[in-house]
């Protein structure tokens, strides 16, 4: 990678107030707010009580789960004028060495969200860019994520395609 993976380097702004910018722990309580807004949208049984707000637990959970992936995972974090209003992160693999070169790495984007009243506007499109030129910047093979329907046409317009080569093995039952 090209710098520490929580290292926060210099943010994209979009000129309307809009800043992207690696997360780090000073960030976490933001983050898991932004988790919480998403549980409450998508989440048939919240267990945040359907707040936007994230209440103590998932706030502590949150930062657990946080400082056990940071390792392997970038955090990016948008803010309008200061408020955040959209996250995602890309979990990044190291390929295994296979001798002579080195191995690379390839990415797992995931968990991209941007608080409804900012929909449309470009939040997410300045997101995605600030992942993609970090993963192009570390030589990715590939970036991989699962959408939403409704978001196939967003990643479609920024290069994403239909990869039939993957397979899948749910658990049973």
């Amino acid at each position: 990678m090209t710098d520490a993976p929580h290292g926060r380097g210099d943010p994209a702004v979009d000129g309307s107030g809009l800043t992207v910018e690696v997360a780090g722990p000073a960030d976490v309580d933001a983050l898991a707010d932004l988790r919480a807004a998403w549980l409450s949208e998508n989440d048939p049984t919240p267990t945040n009580g359907a707040t936007t707000i994230a209440t103590p637990e998932l706030r502590a959970d949150f930062g657990r789960w946080f400082r056990a992936e940071a390792d392997h995972r970038i955090f990016w974090i948008a803010r309008r004028s200061g408020t955040p209003v959209a996250m995602v992160n890309l979990t990044v693999f190291q390929r295994m060495p296979s001798g002579g070169t080195q191995p690379g790495s390839w990415g797992y984007l995931g968990n991209m969200f941007v608080l409804p009243g900012h929909r449309d506007r470009g939040v997410g499109s300045v997101l995605l860019n600030a992942v993609l030129a970090r993963a192009d910047a570390d030589d990715m093979a590939l970036v991989l994520l699962h959408p939403s329907h409704r978001s196939v046409p967003f990643y479609a317009r920024h290069g994403f395609a239909p990869d039939h080569e993957r397979m899948v093995r749910r658990p049973p039952g």
